[in-house]
């Protein structure tokens, strides 16, 4: 007997390769894990795309797209942290960075295409506070 599958939006999705570009994302999700070593601790953090930037729709409305932020590598928090608290950090000051924070906000990301395992992928490349991506789209 064969099992049943039901697939989400999300499922189907998964995997979709984007055009490059400024998108509206919203975080869905966040977990941290033991890296691949085994020696820290990475930050698993679960985004899906809302639309382009300035309100336009996208056909990749709905695609999920995954960011990672390693403890050997703190710095990456900077503009995530500046994009959710609308403030400069500010050095020895705590920024809770929890699911309960970061679940439902918005932020701009930069999704590009690289290859990986011989197979392109979308890869992040910056997260921002979403007003700042006007300045910076090159569209």
């Amino acid at each position: 007997q064969m099992p049943e599958v039901n697939l989400t939006e999300e499922d189907i999705k998964r995997g979709t390769l984007v055009n490059p570009a400024w998108y509206i994302c919203e975080f869905i999700s966040v977990a941290e894990k033991p890296s691949k070593a085994g020696d820290s601790i990475t930050t698993h953090l679960g985004l899906k795309i809302i639309g382009y930037e300035r309100g336009l729709d996208t056909p990749f409305r709905g695609v999920p797209v995954t960011d990672y932020v390693s403890e050997k590598a703190q710095g990456k928090w900077k503009p995530i942290i500046e994009a959710i608290y609308k403030e400069n950090v500010k050095p020895g000051k705590s920024y809770p960075m929890t699911a309960e924070v970061l679940v439902g906000k918005r932020v701009g990301v930069f999704i590009g295409n690289d290859q990986y395992n011989n197979q392109m992928v979308n890869r992040d490349r910056c997260i921002i506070d979403p007003r700042n991506i006007v300045s910076r789209t090159n569209r």
